[in-house]
């Protein structure tokens, strides 16, 4: 088993700081340019300590973007929210930018497909988690209806996102609560559960994450 490299604890961990040097490069390189050997020299680590780390640059842009989706410092609220079809709250909408200028990176940067799918595994989940089932129990129909409104949504996002001089703060929340709304009565219809009660489990979801 490879070593655990040491860590200065006055510093972020060699983990953060690749995380970090991956997002900096992907600002102006797209991903096929970026290598191992630019990361780890932005980085200030070795192959060694990267490779302890993640299999492979491919592994790197897998978990950076998961981690802000569903990671401890990123936002698991991001696909609550979309489905919510509510404004951004003031007091996390820093947070949201800083995210949504990262998926944004990664869309145009050569991942639109990875990013859709680990978008739509999360809502699979938070869906599951609003019909209050287990994932494997939702229904292929409500599956094609939750991957048409993730597969649309994040469409939408990379043709108005930062890379057309767009924010989030442009997006038109009326006509996003409103799809919103035809998502949840559409998924409600394909897997047979109450509105009522999945808009409520909605509610308490976001109470849960801070939102309301």
């Amino acid at each position: 088993m490879m070593a655990r490299p040491r860590k200065d604890s006055r510093e972020p961990g060699a983990r953060e700081r690749i995380i970090a040097a991956f997002w900096g490069l992907l600002e102006d390189m797209s991903f096929q340019e970026i290598g191992i050997k630019a990361i780890v020299a932005k980085a200030k680590c070795n192959r060694a300590t990267f490779y302890y780390h993640f299999d492979s640059s491919r592994d790197l842009f897998e978990k950076a973007i998961k981690e802000e989706i569903v990671g401890p410092d990123g936002v698991p609220w991001l696909p609550r929210i979309l489905l919510s079809g509510r404004e951004i709250p003031a007091s996390i909408s820093d947070r949201f930018e800083v995210s949504m200028h990262r998926l944004d990176l990664a869309m145009c940067g050569g991942g639109m497909d990875t990013v859709q799918r680990i978008v739509v595994d999360r809502m699979m989940e938070i869906w599951a988690e609003m019909l209050d089932c287990r994932e494997e129990d939702l229904k292929e129909s409500a599956r094609m209806v939750i991957r048409y409104g993730v597969c649309g949504t994040m469409g939408f996002l990379f043709f108005t996102g930062e890379s057309q001089g767009t924010t989030m703060r442009d997006i038109p929340w009326d006509f996003a609560e409103e799809t919103a709304n035809r998502l949840i009565e559409s998924v409600c219809k394909e897997q047979g559960a109450s509105i009522d009660k999945v808009r409520a489990r909605l509610l308490s979801l976001e109470a849960e994450a801070g939102l309301s």
